[in-house]
């Protein structure tokens, strides 16, 4: 089974057990199932539904932020197969994070660490003058505690440059004066309010890349 039809089926609802043996298996698909889960909620609530007048990749694009006119859902119980696998597709779509009219010029997706192996993220990264503008979104993280916070790193080698602390791993945005050329690895960890300047044990999310993408 290929990767496109697991993730159709996600997207369906389909379950089964030839789908959790090829996600057991497959961490590409591990790692964007949380988002196609979404996408399947988000897709099937009567708000963002317009009469298909125009293309599926019209549909999809308006999906996530439509502010259209909200008409009926369909009478489906469930998304066909069929136009489950046009939405598979589509999902690169939603890897280009537009921030104020302008896409990303990169974005790399983050898995779950040991210490939250449920949770994903993205990266989105702009080059600007002095350093990289980023967006990080997170499924799978709950607020800090009190007392604690999440730290994210841009990284080379054992080289660890902090782009910044946050609480809430819902949406961050954040600016660090490195560019991903210069340190290819992402991480964020949850860190203690101690005062130490180095990362923390506590490893949340990651993501490695390699330099010549850059």
């Amino acid at each position: 089974m290929i990767c496109d039809d697991v993730r159709a089926a996600v997207l369906a609802g389909e379950t089964g057990t030839r789908y959790d043996d090829h996600m057991a298996g497959c961490p590409d698909c591990r790692i964007i199932r949380p988002e196609l889960e979404r996408l399947r909620r988000i897709l099937g609530e009567a708000a963002i539904w317009e009469d298909p007048s125009g293309s599926v990749d019209g549909l999809v694009t308006r999906a996530p932020g439509s502010r259209g006119p909200a008409l009926r859902a369909p009478h489906r119980g469930r998304w066909s197969l069929v136009a489950a696998a046009a939405l598979v597709a589509a999902v690169g779509l939603f890897a280009v994070v537009v921030v104020g009219g302008e896409p990303a010029d990169w974005t790399v997706p983050l898995a779950g660490a040991e210490s939250a192996p449920a949770a994903s993220g993205t990266v989105a990264g702009w080059n600007v003058d002095g350093g990289s503008r980023l967006v990080l979104e997170t499924s799978g993280l709950p607020p800090a505690a009190p007392g604690q916070t999440y730290e994210l790193w841009f990284m080379s080698g054992h080289e660890a440059f902090s782009a910044g602390t946050f609480a809430d791993p819902a949406s961050v945005q954040l600016m660090v004066g490195v560019s991903r050329r210069e340190y290819p690895n992402v991480l964020v960890t949850l860190e203690p309010a101690d005062g130490d300047p180095a990362p923390s044990a506590t490893w949340v999310l990651w993501s490695t890349w390699d330099e010549e993408e850059s």
